[in-house]
């Protein structure tokens, strides 16, 4: 940008670029003419951080652990008092309940579908009849004596933003 600003220095009220009437930002001429550069003339600046081989998007960016930067082991000491373990003992407790309430429940289920207790969800089928069913439920226009795909295409002429 120094490049750009340097040869614009005695005119930063137009772009020598594009010829268009910079707006100061802030009240600074100068942050006008970088914001229009910025965003009007993004191939003249990437050409410019080229030049001055900084970064445009080709280079690798690594992580931390690539670069060789190790992890810091810590240990942490916690005191065990005897109102934790209590505590510790209730939440085992409470796992080992929902556990065994699962097994049961799967053991349930698969019972009831062995023995055929239960019976396998049917989807309803529509209530209507054939005749009711082929009207356009929008306009009520009837399509019974010309088919689906005509139903289908009425649909998509007509009310297409269903």
């Amino acid at each position: 940008l120094k490049k750009i600003l340097n040869t614009e220095s005695e005119s930063l009220t137009s772009c020598s670029i594009c010829s268009s009437a910079i707006e100061s930002v802030k009240g600074s001429q100068k942050d006008g003419m970088v914001n229009h550069i910025s965003f009007a003339h993004e191939d003249v600046l990437l050409k410019y951080m080229e030049e001055d081989n900084l970064w445009i998007g080709n280079s690798k960016i690594y992580s931390l652990g690539e670069n060789g930067y190790r992890v810091k082991k810590m240990k942490i000491d916690i005191k065990s008092t005897e109102e934790l373990k209590q505590k510790a003992q209730i939440v085992k407790a409470k796992n080992l309940k929902r556990e065994k309430l699962k097994k049961k429940k799967i053991l349930n289920d698969s019972f009831q579908l062995s023995t055929g207790k239960i019976s396998p969800i049917v989807p309803a089928e529509p209530t209507l009849p054939l005749e009711e069913l082929m009207k356009c439920f929008l306009c009520k226009k009837d399509f019974n004596g010309s088919g689906l795909n005509s139903l289908l295409s009425h649909f998509s002429e007509e009310h297409y933003r269903l």
